[in-house]
């Protein structure tokens, strides 16, 4: 008696594709050095410079971020003279960031403090560069959806 190979219908193939996106997408959020640049820029273009200093870090680790962000299709650049300026154009990942941060912070608080007005504004306030720069018409978006995202192994070219 022969075996027939197992046969992924259709739709699981879809749908695997789907999830194959989506751990995409959480694998650049996995790295506390991204998000810091992340914050960096979400609220105005940047400069690596500039970059480094809000976050923290230093010019080569920034750029190596910066180019998996680029490749991704989170971040953009443009060049004046021999400075690169960066800026989000991933809307919707500014808008999970933001839904992340306010359900941490909520969490991490604990019973009593969770309904008192002020640690609520406390975090509205912490949270809000995020959120409103998810929203905010002004930062370009070239993506309509997840579905363009490019893998982050996949080469960048014209940096």
């Amino acid at each position: 008696m022969e075996t027939q190979p197992h046969q992924v219908e259709p739709l699981s193939a879809l749908l695997e594709n789907h999830f194959e996106q989506i751990a995409e997408r959480f694998k650049l959020l996995s790295d506390p050095s991204r998000l810091r640049i992340i914050s960096a820029i979400c609220s105005q273009e940047r400069n690596v410079t500039e970059i480094c200093q809000r976050a923290g870090l230093n010019q080569a680790n920034v750029s190596k971020h910066l180019q998996l962000l680029k490749c991704s299709g989170v971040v953009t650049c443009r060049r004046v003279g021999s400075c690169r300026y960066y800026r989000i154009i991933d809307k919707d990942l500014l808008s999970l960031c933001a839904r992340s941060l306010t359900e941490i912070e909520q969490f991490s608080l604990s019973p009593n403090l969770r309904d008192d007005i002020h640690v609520q504004n406390s975090i509205q306030n912490h949270t809000g560069f995020f959120a409103n720069r998810s929203r905010c018409s002004c930062l370009p978006s070239n993506r309509s959806s997840s579905a363009g995202t490019r893998s982050a192994s996949q080469s960048c070219s014209g940096d």
